[in-house]
């Protein structure tokens, strides 16, 4: 068993995600309203505002995430997976954990038995940490 490991979210995990997430909406945004507004035979004016507005939404989404997820703290702590957040302290037990992975974007998502998954975001090391908290668990 393995206790005393602890992880927290980085800004800088943050702000590449959403900095990258940013890039491909906008990107895509410019693209599907540049084809759209050959299809239609419109001007193409429109384009770029409407591209820049959506992008500050899903941008100012992920803001609010990180605003919820800058305090959290993982921990392993005598059989435990102990969750410290804003809305208090939740403690999985390591029999209740089914496995663990990473997703893309660098969430690491424990699923337990129940089929419950729960996000550890913008965590620095995702496969590192998915790889301790099954090290953890017992056999």
């Amino acid at each position: 068993m393995i206790d005393g490991i602890s992880w927290v979210p980085r800004k800088a995990v943050f702000m590449r995600r959403a900095a990258t997430t940013a890039g491909i909406t906008f990107t895509t945004l410019l693209t599907l309203g540049f084809a759209l507004s050959a299809y239609v035979g419109v001007s193409a004016l429109w384009v770029i505002p409407f591209a820049v507005l959506l992008t500050l939404g899903f941008v100012f989404d992920d803001i609010m995430r990180w605003r919820a997820a800058k305090f959290d703290r993982w921990q392993i702590d005598q059989g435990h997976l102990v969750h410290e957040g804003g809305e208090g302290i939740a403690r999985v037990p390591l029999t209740d954990i089914s496995r663990v992975f990473t997703r893309i974007g660098g969430n690491v998502v424990v699923q337990l038995w129940s089929g419950q998954r729960i996000a550890m975001r913008f965590l620095p090391h995702p496969e590192k940490t998915a790889q301790a908290i099954n090290a953890a668990r017992p056999a």
